[in-house]
């Protein structure tokens, strides 16, 4: 992959140990997947420092050390280790380097909501045709990124990246070592206010992707979203929207929910499109996938096929049946774009029984937290659901909208634990019930569903 001597000049850092003469086979983080001849980057990250981890790389047998502290004690003499400045910054530089070394296309997928949908929709409508490279799960921040390029492989012909945000920056900071040739914009909304301030920083951090976008490149975006609408307007740019407008060059026309909770509609003219899955918003990330599919020279039947192959799941609005109750799994995280989107789902979903949802806390949203909250409140009124289980500080104030504006026959409880939601739950769903479980990564409310499998 890289000699020691490649990776002392991309890194600009100083052999502090050993010899450089040698090569490595591979770039780690992780000394639990570190294999011999690997080179391990001691990451300092936000709950764990990498340089706790350096002697356990020792008895892993990797071919170099990528630190940040000079301390050489305990390591023996003949182990290369290279010091530099941030061991961050330094994995980012190798993973730019050795992108640069492919010549095939790689398209880049950000928005506020749906990005790991789309990215894994996109990933399955190209490997018709090309070996595709794509994030594991959601390795899509300043670490997750530059490992899934250091994944790629000769027979590769194709890699689809998605790329977060948590702080202004990182989208431009990981487009340089991504340089894609194909961007990808979902929607923007508000999420992650806390560390952007508005939805209009939200959108320039997005569209900063832009100014990496290879020579000659295309952009897919969102033709419903108002924001992104603006890209019409940059003439540097070669772009094919997608969405219900008329407009859009990949046009949704129509659709609908069949008995068997799966969607079907139509695109442009006369293209087929069924998807497994109840939520409407999936039908406009599959219209991505099909505008990905055109550009590269995909027919519209291999599109078609792959995309009614596509299983949903990873706890995104994923549908499962518990003793006759469906249970709309959907805590993977959360955010007011995500959440409306899940909402929607329960409400469409045709049932014998009720309508619950269960809801916790959206964070990251800084100041504008507690009237987001309200909002939702006032949305879950409007869609008629029958049932609210609240938890978490915001969602009091969510559950006190929704208490003024519910129909007569709903309502909602706060509660204060997660193990109070599950014994309300035992006594509260019967057969032909839905339930939603929806809130933030942090929230845990994978625990819910755990105890719906386990008593109800």
């Amino acid at each position: 992959m890289f000699t020691i001597k490649e990776i002392q000049k991309i890194t600009r850092g100083k052999l502090i140990n050993g010899c450089s003469c040698g090569k490595i086979k591979g770039i780690s983080i992780d000394t639990r997947s570190l294999r011999k001849g690997e080179a391990y980057v001691a990451i300092q990250g936000i709950y764990q420092d990498g340089h706790d981890f350096i002697f356990k790389a020792l008895e892993k047998k990797a071919g170099l050390l990528i630190v940040s502290r000079p301390s050489l004690k305990g390591i023996p003499e003949d182990v290369p280790v290279l010091l530099v400045q941030d061991t961050t910054k330094s994995l980012g530089a190798i993973a730019k380097v050795y992108r640069s070394r492919f010549r095939i296309p790689v398209i880049a997928i950000t928005g506020s909501a749906g990005k790991t949908t789309t990215k894994e929709l996109i990933a399955q409508v190209l490997s018709a045709r090309y070996r595709v490279l794509k994030n594991h799960a959601s390795f899509n921040n300043q670490w997750g990124v530059p490992l899934t390029l250091l994944n790629l492989r000769a027979h590769h012909q194709a890699a689809v990246i998605e790329i977060g945000t948590n702080f202004p920056g990182e989208i431009a900071y990981l487009a340089d070592i991504v340089r894609p040739t194909m961007a990808v914009f979902t929607n923007i909304g508000p999420a992650h206010l806390k560390g952007l301030g508005s939805i209009e920083a939200v959108y320039k951090e997005k569209t900063s992707l832009l100014k990496f976008l290879v020579k000659k490149g295309c952009v897919v975006f969102n033709e419903d979203d108002p924001y992104l609408r603006k890209l019409k307007s940059r003439k540097e740019i070669r772009a094919l929207s997608y969405g219900t407008n008329p407009q859009s060059g990949i046009q949704l026309k129509s659709c609908f929910l069949n008995k068997r909770c799966i969607f079907e509609g139509t695109v442009n003219r006369s293209l087929k499109l069924r998807l497994h899955t109840p939520v409407v918003e999936n039908m406009k990330n599959a219209l991505a996938a099909i505008a990905c599919g055109r550009l590269l020279g995909l027919q519209s039947d291999q599109i078609l096929k792959s995309l009614e192959k596509f299983r949903f799941s990873n706890a995104r609005q994923d549908i499962e049946r518990v003793r006759g109750i469906t249970v709309i799994n959907d805590t993977y995280n959360a955010n007011p774009l995500s959440f409306k989107s899940a909402v929607r789902t329960l409400a469409a979903i045709p049932v014998k029984g009720k309508r619950i949802a269960v809801c916790a806390d959206m964070l990251e949203l800084g100041d504008m937290s507690r009237k987001l909250h309200e909002e939702l409140g006032e949305f879950l009124a409007q869609c008629q659901i029958d049932v609210v289980l609240a938890h978490g500080a915001y969602m009091r104030f969510m559950a006190s909208v929704f208490e003024k504006h519910r129909s007569p026959n709903s309502r909602v409880k706060h509660y204060s634990r997660v193990s109070d939601i599950g014994r309300a739950l035992s006594s509260l769903c019967a057969k032909g019930d839905v339930v939603l479980i929806k809130g933030s990564r942090s929230m845990k409310m994978e625990r819910v569903v755990a105890y719906l499998k386990s008593r109800v």
